[in-house]
């Protein structure tokens, strides 16, 4: 087992820590040490300068950097606020979006939100037109009610979490119009797997896959409407794709599909809603705060930093 001191200082790392005579200030988080770039500056701090092309922050990076720091109980001292700040800034696009990184050439709804949880986490909105990211959300409302990547494209189970969670890091999801029509589509996805199961699938005429127990089982939580899902038929899919051999969990429950790490993650998120709704099943899972996608301990204790008391 990894020491957890040694995680912490790993993904410090990898922080981009913009130094004083760069002309570029942005920080934020790279993904990992692939490019080969120093992981400290000249002076030894963690981190190394902007420099090589590509070697940027990344939103969604950061977002899971912060988010797992969290989780793992550190107090975010080390983080560059200022770099942080000004990559939320530059990343903002005229229509309220979220490029992903500063060479601005991928933009939508899973950067919108990751933007909104990274302002949660730091407690600051300042470096964002929060009205803006509210509009570009109301406005990727499909025909159907759920809500694709951007403006008039499909609906789709992991953008219409990405865009109620950041309505609701936002604190303006009763503003998101439609609910019903939103709902209806919602509680659709829970569908026959063809094998006697029901699970939820991502779009109409998909097969049920078990990250969706969270990207809509963590949609409808948040609109107060996970009772009106089947619970214990979704537990008993999730749990069918748990393989029995090699540990964790699948896409789907077949025999041809191997499990892996991100499936393995979401269906854990996805039982513990489960766990912690009414009339759930009993299963020893930690509740989610479901919006920034990590327990209410991890939640609790970034509510117990100090820009977060102030």
């Amino acid at each position: 087992m990894v020491p957890v001191d040694d995680v912490i200082e790993w993904i410090y790392g990898l922080q981009v820590v913009p130094l004083p005579d760069d002309a570029n200030q942005t920080g934020g988080w790279r993904g990992s040490p692939f490019l080969g770039c120093p992981r400290m500056d000249e002076k030894g701090c963690l981190g190394a300068p902007l420099a090589e092309h590509n070697d940027t922050g990344h939103i969604t990076m950061s977002y899971a950097a912060m988010a797992t720091l969290l989780i793992l109980g550190d107090d975010l001292s080390r983080v560059h606020r200022p770099g942080m700040i000004a990559h939320l800034k530059e990343l903002q696009a005229q229509d309220g979006c979220f490029f992903s990184t500063s060479d601005r050439t991928e933009k939508d709804m899973r950067f919108l939100y990751c933007a909104a949880a990274v302002c949660t986490i730091l407690n600051d909105f300042s470096a964002v037109d929060s009205d803006k990211m509210a509009e570009y959300v109301c406005n990727s409302q499909a025909f159907d009610g759920a809500f694709g990547q951007g403006p008039e494209l499909e609906s789709h189970g992991g953008s219409t979490y990405c865009a109620l969670a950041a309505m609701s890091l936002l604190g303006r999801i009763s503003e998101v119009p439609r609910r019903s029509c939103l709902l209806s589509w919602l509680l659709q996805r829970q569908a026959p797997t063809g094998n006697g199961y029901h699970g939820f699938q991502g779009r109409p005429y998909k097969p049920p896959d078990s990250c969706y127990s969270f990207w809509i089982g963590g949609s409808l939580e948040m609109l107060g409407a996970y009772n009106h899902c089947d619970v214990h038929k979704l537990v008993e899919f999730v749990g069918s794709c748990a393989n029995k051999e090699h540990g964790g969990f699948s896409k789907l429950n077949t025999i041809t599909h191997m499990p892996d790490i991100l499936h393995s993650y979401m269906s854990i998120a996805g039982l513990a809603i489960a766990t912690h709704s009414p009339g759930g099943p009993e299963l020893s899972l930690l509740e989610l705060e479901t919006n920034l996608n990590i327990s209410k301990r991890a939640s609790q204790h970034m509510r117990s930093l100090p820009w977060h008391r102030s």
